[in-house]
Order: structure tokens, then C-alpha cells, then sequence
């Protein structure tokens, strides 16, 4: 019995802590598509550094606008 409460209890929290990332990986996604709906808004590099993304820090934007630019993001 004291097994099968700890089997219950376990399988419970994996299943808990499983939604809880694939919540957070939701909302990382969704805000990532909003950076870079914002990035393609402008042609240069330039531009986008004069306009950052209100979600996001200068630091993060300027991450955010080196990384959309690669190859591996294309």
C-alpha cells in the first residue's frame, strides 16, 4: 500500500513538473515568434537596434537580432 502511494506521488510529480516545461517552452516560443515578427519589420541591423522590442531588453534584442541573422535561424 505505502508503495503504490509513493508509485501515485512520484508519477504525479513528473507529470506536474512535465507541464510546467512544456508550459514554459510554450511561452518561450510565442515570445520568440513575436521578436522575430518584430525583427523582420526592418531591413538593417541598424534599424532594428533603434527600435527594440518592448518584451525584450536592449541586451536580449541586440542577442535576438545577431541570432535571427544566422544560418542556422534561416
Amino acid at each position: 500500500m505505502v508503495v503504490d502511494e509513493k508509485s501515485d506521488y512520484i508519477r504525479e510529480f513528473y507529470s506536474l513538473e512535465n507541464s510546467i516545461y512544456l508550459a514554459a517552452s510554450d511561452l518561450y516560443q510565442t515570445w520568440s515568434a513575436r521578436l522575430h515578427k518584430h525583427y523582420q519589420k526592418f531591413e538593417t541591423n541598424k534599424e532594428r537596434l533603434q527600435n527594440y522590442h518592448r518584451d525584450s531588453t536592449d541586451e536580449v534584442w541586440k542577442e535576438a537580432i545577431e541570432y535571427f541573422g544566422t544560418e542556422e535561424f534561416k
